[in-house]
């Protein structure tokens, strides 16, 4: 099987820790049965770093205080004594 040259810089996915989020560049549904083998080794290095955060004490402590912040965030603009404006509406 020929293999595929790798373009430098190029993304072919991303884990965003904070959010468990993982993303694939890919245009198919992320099935693993469909996938080609670039987009698996992509899949699985990207599951790992979610593992990662799941299970060691350092992903643990970096969620801890990304939430932190993101509450120490909120408690200023509250303190603020300005109105917060919603950027989302309810339907």
């Amino acid at each position: 099987m020929e293999s595929k040259p790798l373009k430098l810089q190029e993304t072919m996915g991303s884990y965003f820790p904070h959010f468990l989020e993982m993303y694939i560049n890919t245009k198919k549904i992320v099935d693993l049965n469909v996938l080609d083998e670039m987009e698996l080794s992509t899949f699985f290095h990207e599951w790992i770093h979610f593992i990662q955060d799941l299970t060691t004490s350092f992903g643990c402590y970096n969620a801890y205080v990304y939430f932190e912040k993101l509450f120490s965030m909120g408690k200023k603009a509250m303190q603020g004594g300005e109105e917060i404006s919603v950027p989302i509406t309810a339907s």
